[in-house]
């Protein structure tokens, strides 16, 4: 419940700065991408499940205020949750190798998976800015 009230007050805070950051951040940089990845990761971290995190962000983000397109922002929502479902030490996937392997959570998701989904994040973040 806090995640979704944090989620409101940042995109409620990005909807009424009169100098609108997010449109330069996204067409000058990949920054506004990377954010919402370090958000979702973070949150999903914390024990709070994927879908409630990308659902929140789904609904409180409005492509068209941000400057991008809504299939560029699906993209994004749909990178950060296959990216917390294989990272977070929390996520079904994970819980149920770590129990097998006899190791953490943990272990199983930053290391086991920690360097592959660095190099799905890189070509992600590439592709979507080649798409929006």
């Amino acid at each position: 419940m806090v995640a979704v009230f944090c989620i409101g007050f940042f995109s409620a805070s990005l909807f009424t700065c009169s100098v609108h950051p997010v449109h330069r951040i996204w067409n000058g940089s990949v920054l506004f991408a990377l954010a919402v990845i370090v958000i979702v990761l973070v949150l999903t971290y914390m024990g709070i499940h994927q879908i409630a995190v990308v659902g929140a962000l789904a609904m409180q983000l409005q492509p068209a205020e941000l400057g991008i397109t809504s299939i560029s922002l699906a993209l994004l929502l749909l990178l950060t949750w296959a990216m917390s479902t294989s990272l977070s030490p929390f996520s079904g996937l994970n819980l149920m190798v770590s129990r097998f392997a006899g190791i953490s959570g943990v272990q199983v998701g930053l290391r086991a998976n920690g360097m592959h989904m660095s190099i799905v994040a890189i070509v992600g973040v590439m592709i979507i800015s080649f798409v929006s």
